[in-house]
């Protein structure tokens, strides 16, 4: 944590909140494994000599939230890579290539790298792209605080018959472990990693939604509401299901929105079906000339920033990713404001 701070980002929220460290990174929630022996904490680090850093490389497998997740499903993010500016060459490379073969992981994804590494993964391999990011306002507010988004008066209204029902640990643990996820998905969640990583986390206060369409359960949302400038939006920060899961739910998004008085509802998703999002209403702001739909709350900036990924798969396998995904969704500024999502009629 100290060299967090003194060689990456002085003051960053990961050099001075040891309890979220730990559970992003400690592959026991409760810091122990399952024989009671302290957990593994899921860094690689380069030393010269003892406790003298020279990098690190951090990263989270999916099995860090489910134990249960066979290592052929055990996905690891990335999650913080530096270096000392006064590192020998290549150091970051040898540490990625020391986690490739300690761990053998099947895949491996980074969410939120910026422009300048982009050619460095390219370099081992990875492939690169953004997140597509999408937006659905609510029609009852006319003047938006938080984001400019042209045109929206003359959308047509969202339909869709499909239904939100509020999940709580016991009704999500209930559910089926494949929970509607394709074959060749990567990566897999199931109930026990939702709970996990949304429930049990140790700031924010995420909500669970099962999306019921006409012949059943469709897929799961996970919302977190987002405040600024006395407004707020929601983020739907994960969907678990298929890739239309979403195409008859824009009826149940706008009532919650109206539930909530959130001025929007935005997604940041690779691997979605763009036809069934704009089904629900969601439009892509890359192509709304104007629109501004701010990604950062904490502090709040009123600019579009994308997230950018890269990832290294097996052939076969196709990604869906979210902002929930890897370490882009955490806290900048502690302690956070409580922000529950209140549920609508059809909840």
């Amino acid at each position: 944590m100290r060299f967090w701070d003194e060689h990456w980002v002085p003051g960053h929220v990961m050099s001075r909140d040891r309890g979220l460290v730990s559970w992003q990174h400690v592959q026991s929630s409760t810091g122990l494994s399952q024989d009671g022996q302290p957990g593994r904490v899921n860094f690689v680090l380069a030393e010269r000599q003892s406790n003298d850093l020279t990098g690190f490389l951090g990263f989270v497998p999916m099995s860090r939230f489910d134990p249960a997740i066979l290592p052929a499903e055990d996905v690891i993010f990335l999650a913080g890579w530096r270096m000392r500016a006064d590192a020998p060459p290549g150091l970051g490379a040898a540490l990625l290539a020391r986690l490739r073969a300690s761990l053998r992981p099947p895949a491996i994804i980074t969410l939120g790298l910026n422009e300048r590494v982009r050619a460095l993964y390219e370099r081992f391999g990875f492939r690169t792209d953004t997140l597509r990011h999408h937006v659905l306002p609510n029609p009852d507010i006319e003047t938006l605080r938080l984001a400019d988004i042209p045109g929206r008066s003359h959308w047509p209204a969202s339909t869709g018959g499909a239904v939100l029902r509020r999940l709580d640990r016991n009704a999500l643990m209930a559910l089926p472990p494949d929970l509607w996820q394709e074959d060749e998905v990567l990566p897999k969640k199931t109930p026990g990693w939702l709970a996990a990583r949304y429930l049990d986390h140790p700031h924010y206060q995420y909500a669970l939604f099962l999306l019921v369409g006409a012949t059943g359960p469709k897929g799961i949302l996970v919302l977190r509401r987002c405040m600024a400038d006395g407004a707020s939006a929601l983020r739907l920060v994960d969907c678990v299901g298929s890739a239309d899961m979403l195409c008859t739910a824009g009826t149940a998004l706008i009532a919650l929105l109206r539930a909530n008085d959130a001025e929007y509802m935005d997604l940041f998703a690779e691997g979605m079906d763009a036809t069934a999002l704009a089904a629900a209403g969601f439009h892509a702001v890359a192509h709304l000339s104007g629109a501004v739909v701010p990604n950062h709350f904490e502090p709040f900036v009123r600019e579009n920033r994308p997230i950018r990924f890269a990832s290294l798969t097996p052939p076969g396998r196709r990604l869906r990713l979210f902002k929930g995904d890897g370490d882009q969704d955490r806290p900048n500024l502690v302690p956070v404001l409580p922000l529950p999502i209140r549920e609508c009629e059809s909840s």
